[in-house]
This record gives C-alpha cells, sequence and structure tokens, in this order.
C-alpha cells in the first residue's frame, strides 16, 4: 500500500491490500531422497541452507556468498542450494569461483521440485535489498524452515524475528553469517522457529484467505456498478 500511494500518488484509503498466499500441502512433505533430486552432489552434508532466488541484482547474492564465505570457514561440511535463474547468474558463478566457494555453493538453477528441495533443506535464506511480500519466504515456511532473511519491503510480515527466523540488516552479511551459524548449532530453535513459520504459513496465508479477499472485492466492486 505505502509504495503504490507513493509511486502511482494514489489516496491510502482507495488501495486494498491482498496478500500472496501458498498451497501448504506442496510442502513439508519429504517425497523423494537427496540422491533423486540431486543425484550428482554429495549427500550427508549438514546444515544445507537454501536460497530460492532469482539471478537479479536485487536479490543480492553478493551479500550471502559473503556471509556463506564465514559460514564455510565455520561449518566445513554445510552447502548452499542456490536455486534460481536470471541475468545475474554468470556475475554470481563467477563470484563463487574467486571466493572457492564451489564444493559448498551449488547452484542448480531454475528447478520446477523445489518443494522438494526445501524438504531436504534445514535453514532458508534471502538476502534481497527490496522485496514485496516474497513467495520464496512463504514457500520456505510452508516447508517448516526457519527462515534468515534481510528486513526489506514486506518480509517482516513473514519473518517474525526470533519466532518464525532472523531479520538481519540489507547488505550485512555478519549478521547473517551469524544467524545461520546460530540456526545450524541448535536443533531446538531449528525445530521451533520453523513450526511456528509452518503455523502462519498455513493459518494467515492459506489459499482460501486469499481466494475468499479476492471474492469479497470483486462484489464490492459489482455492487458499485450495477
Amino acid at each position: 500500500r505505502e509504495d503504490t500511494a507513493q509511486r502511482e500518488g494514489l489516496p491510502r484509503e482507495r488501495i486494498r491490500v491482498i496478500r500472496n498466499a501458498v498451497d501448504t500441502r506442496r510442502f513439508g512433505i519429504r517425497r523423494k531422497a537427496w540422491a533423486e533430486i540431486l543425484p550428482n552432489l554429495p549427500a550427508g552434508r549438514f546444515p544445507v541452507v537454501a536460497m530460492v532466488a532469482n539471478c537479479k541484482q536485487y536479490k543480492d547474492h553478493g551479500t550471502f556468498l559473503r556471509a556463506w564465505e564465514n559460514i564455510a570457514a565455520r561449518l566445513p561440511n554445510a552447502c548452499a542450494l542456490l536455486i534460481g535463474d536470471g541475468e545475474e547468474r554468470a556475475a554470481i558463478a563467477a563470484e563463487i569461483a574467486r571466493r572457492n566457494l564451489g564444493s559448498s555453493a551449488w547452484m542448480l538453477g531454475e528447478r520446477g521440485d523445489v518443494p522438494d528441495l526445501l524438504a531436504v533443506a534445514d535453514i532458508a535464506v534471502l538476502s534481497s535489498r527490496e522485496e514485496g511480500l516474497p513467495n520464496a519466504v512463504l514457500e520456505a515456511m510452508a516447508a517448516g524452515l526457519p527462515v534468515v532473511a534481510t528486513d526489506v519491503g514486506g518480509v517482516p510480515e513473514l519473518v517474525q524475528d526470533g519466532e518464525t527466523g532472523y531479520l538481519v540488516p540489507p547488505g550485512d552479511d555478519e549478521a547473517m553469517a551469524d544467524a545461520i551459524a546460530y540456526l545450524a548449532e541448535d536443533a531446538d530453535t531449528r525445530a521451533a522457529l520453523g513450526a511456528s513459520g509452518r503455523f502462519l504459513a498455513e493459518f494467515e496465508f492459506g489459499v482460501e484467505r486469499m481466494v475468499m479477499e479476492y471474492q469479497e472485492l470483486y462484489r464490492e466492486l459489482a455492487d458499485r456498478t450495477a
């Protein structure tokens, strides 16, 4: 609402916000083993950190890779799954090589099996400099994962700091690395934050709620024009 009001010059009272939704039935169930979905990558790594993000500048993979360099030094068995494609993919791959992270940060490109990939992960991350209400975070929460994400846009509506994950300032790779490392070392916290995130996704961001809000809006508009 605030962004639209500022960009378009519209009165706030005329703007209706209908938030994104996630089909939670598609997430949180491990349907396939690691060897089925990632046959060319070594299994048995921990923690597995998933980042679902288009390879675009505002997703700021650079901050994540700086954080990951820190994590790789602290937790040599960790691995990162970078899921997504876009115009920055070659630059991101080059940065992975420059930082010598190729053995632990794996670019998977565009995938049609994100629920399966999230099901083998332990933590989800998003390092964006700007966002609306990111579906990637919603899906990670639906999968029962604790989320480490930057405090931008609508992210705080999803990642409630200390309850469903941890918020870090945009561009702050040290804070991001610390949050990931803390979750990696504390299984109880991972489980608690993941369960809270799943609950929030299911009961506040379910598809049924979104459909109902659209129906209500359409009825209001139809009544005005009748």
